[in-house]
């Protein structure tokens, strides 16, 4: 018999330490909590059974994305096995609490043999195609013999605790999602969620990290109480785009030397890479990292291994942590939805038209109360530098005559010459003009 207890760096939680009317049903009655918790007789007794439709986010609007990738990862039966167990084990909590922690009902699987490294995969395919289950801690336990393997996991709330969160997770996601219209493209729900997320969460600073808050590695972390690291950005990216119709997964990765996560993002058969922490610079929205390629990804990260090409030893590590790993990393070619080719005024160069087009943006901008225009410096005809400095540096300095060309077409407002900031991403071929009117 083989008894080993693993810290795991799961891939739901910890493993970041970094850095129209909407037809929804009612939420849950606080009064009514009790009955979606049943003690279950024989082989459950002990556990809480949570009613898993708790867990039906759905806008009534859009159907929601399945998401598979985490399954289809997995090579034999056995693993699909244990997968298919843990999916209906989650929702099973023990009664009570070990070492502050919650024991979730035991995955008991007769005469197959995983390796820890096959469990580390089952583990972490499961959290990869869930991202509304927010509760499990970051360790588990096995022991195996000839006739079955014993697989334990933990949660960090118990029963009721959860069934408190599901329901506070979906008052938060109905106030979110009443302001999502129905019909909208799959570009433009993205948007939403990616705007949204922006205006409700913040990245976790070092005082919250210091008080080792599991939460800020979750969904429920950044949905629920606003306040997340990459981990919990990406889950909670995840959750929200699958309930808008949009398969998305997350990718472990490294930047700005340290472990770091983002999305990807599947629109129209193409995917993009989707960086909404990186985007969230703590005042408004930026959209450097909207649906990027993975040329213009690499260009400041990097992206750890898929599971398939490391070895076992390297998967479990030393003292039996795991090693991190992806399961799904896809070639992001496209970027015909990236934010920029998608809703940026292309400039081809600084004649009546151009400046005509870059005005009339401005003038949009302050019609909808943005404060922001996007332009992409087409490659093919201007380089970047000279379309920059001929814009806001010197020669004609022609982002004055397209303020006042803008200042012309506007009733109420005025766009003010004199506060006009920029921000430039060279490899996107991409200005950012903030203005203030």
């Amino acid at each position: 018999m083989k008894n080993r207890i693993i810290a795991l760096v799961f891939l739901l939680m910890f493993l970041l330490s970094l850095c129209a009317c909407n037809p929804y049903k009612e939420p849950v009655d606080e009064t009514k909590e009790s009955s979606q918790l049943q003690t279950e007789p024989e082989e459950f007794e002990g556990y809480n059974r949570i009613d898993s439709s708790l867990f039906d986010f759905s806008t009534g609007l859009y159907t929601e994305a399945e998401l598979t990738k985490g399954y289809e990862s997995l090579e034999t039966d056995a693993q699909r096995e244990c997968y298919r167990l843990l999916e209906k084990n989650v929702y099973y909590i023990s009664e009570d609490a070990d070492a502050s922690e919650y024991h979730i009902k035991p995955v008991t699987l007769k005469k197959a043999k995983l390796s820890e490294a096959e469990l580390h995969l089952v583990i972490s395919a499961f959290a990869f195609d869930n991202p509304q289950v927010f509760w499990i801690d970051s360790s588990f336990s096995y022991y195996a013999t000839s006739a079955e393997l014993y697989l334990q996991l933990a949660s960090i709330m118990s029963a009721q605790q959860v069934v408190e969160a599901s329901g506070e997770m979906y008052s938060k996601l109905r106030g979110i999602f009443s302001e999502l219209p129905a019909n909208l493209s799959q570009f433009d729900r993205e948007l939403f969620v990616h705007d949204k997320l922006i205006e409700v969460c913040e990245y976790a600073d070092d005082e919250v990290l210091s008080e080792d808050d599991v939460r800020v590695y979750t969904s429920l972390g950044a949905i629920v109480d606003g306040v997340a690291v990459c981990e919990g950005y990406s889950r909670a990216t995840q959750l929200m785009l699958s309930l808008v119709g949009i398969e998305s997964y997350y990718v472990y990765g490294r930047g700005n030397n340290e472990l770091h996560m983002w999305n990807s993002v599947c629109l129209d058969d193409d995917w993009y890479y989707l960086d909404v922490t990186w985007d969230d610079n703590g005042e408004e929205a930026s959209y450097k990292h909207f649906n990027i390629t993975t040329e213009q990804l690499l260009s400041n990260r990097s992206i750890l291994p898929l599971y398939s090409e490391l070895k076992e030893e390297e998967i479990v590590g030393e003292n039996s942590m795991a090693l991190n790993f992806n399961l799904y990393v896809p070639n992001c070619s496209s970027d015909y939805m990236s934010f920029y080719s998608y809703s940026a005024v292309t400039v081809t160069g600084f004649d009546e038209e151009n400046l005509g087009n870059i005005a009339q943006a401005m003038a949009d901008a302050v019609n909808s109360n943005k404060d922001a225009v996007y332009l992409y410096i087409d490659p093919y005809y201007l380089d970047f530098e000279y379309a920059s400095d001929n814009l806001f540096y010197s020669g004609d300095y022609a982002i004055f005559s397209c303020i006042e060309r803008a200042n012309e077409m506007l009733v109420n407002d005025t766009i003010s010459n004199e506060y006009v900031s920029t921000e430039e991403s060279a490899e996107q071929y991409m200005i950012t003009v903030y203005i203030e009117y």
